[in-house]
């Protein structure tokens, strides 16, 4: 099959849409927090304070900026919701925060960082993105779906068919263990019905004089 996919999409379509009251957001969050001259920052540095302020912040005022901001750094934001959804446990409310957060990126930017994230070969990292994703590419619309062809590589679509396989066999199988584990329910009921055939009952016998 011929790739669709394709690097300068890819680039145009992982960039943020972050403007300038929401840098502005970010630059008062870190003067607070910082004595550095966050105006000179690049974005990879806004990246870092971002997540880190997420992880560190005991303001659940500050939690919700930051969940409104993360999705608009657009695939960069993909990898590091990943990690801390990897790495805290669900009952943790920075679990909940950081699922926010990843529905909330859009859907192409979404896709590029997920498939990012699963061409870094990190096993439990890959795991969860394939999980993520995999609905995603179950759309109707063709034009969608040209799109995401050209926005995931060919290795991570091989895998999204592997683990399509893998399910549909898991789901067999269940179905499979089901239906002996019914048939077994049957014939042992059966089995200690009584007999209409071999059992009597025992009338009392009657003379005849």
């Amino acid at each position: 099959m011929v790739s669709l996919f394709d690097p300068r999409l890819v680039e145009l379509y992982s960039q943020h849409t972050l403007e300038s009251h929401d840098l502005s957001t970010i630059y008062d969050l870190a003067a607070n927090d910082s004595n550095n001259d966050v105006e000179s920052w690049s974005f990879e540095q806004l990246l870092g304070f971002t997540v880190h302020l997420l992880l560190t912040t005991q303001s659940s005022a500050v939690q919700e900026q930051l969940s409104q901001l993360i999705p608009k750094l657009g695939s960069v934001a993909v990898l590091p919701l990943l990690k801390i959804l990897d790495r805290i446990e669900p009952h943790n409310p920075l679990y909940s925060v950081a699922w926010q957060s990843l529905n909330q990126i859009e859907l192409y930017p979404l896709a590029i960082g997920l498939d990012q994230t699963i061409t870094l070969d990190t096993a439990e990292l890959s795991a969860l993105a394939i999980q993520v994703l995999a609905p995603l590419t179950q759309v109707d619309e063709p034009s969608v779906l040209l799109l995401l062809h050209q926005l995931i590589s060919p290795k991570t679509w091989q895998l999204l068919q592997l683990n399509s396989l893998e399910e549909s066999s898991s789901l067999i199988a269940d179905i499979v263990q089901c239906d002996r584990s019914l048939k077994v329910s049957v014939i042992s009921h059966r089995d200690h019905q009584p007999s209409v055939l071999t059992e009597t009952p025992d009338y009392p016998r009657l003379e005849i004089i």
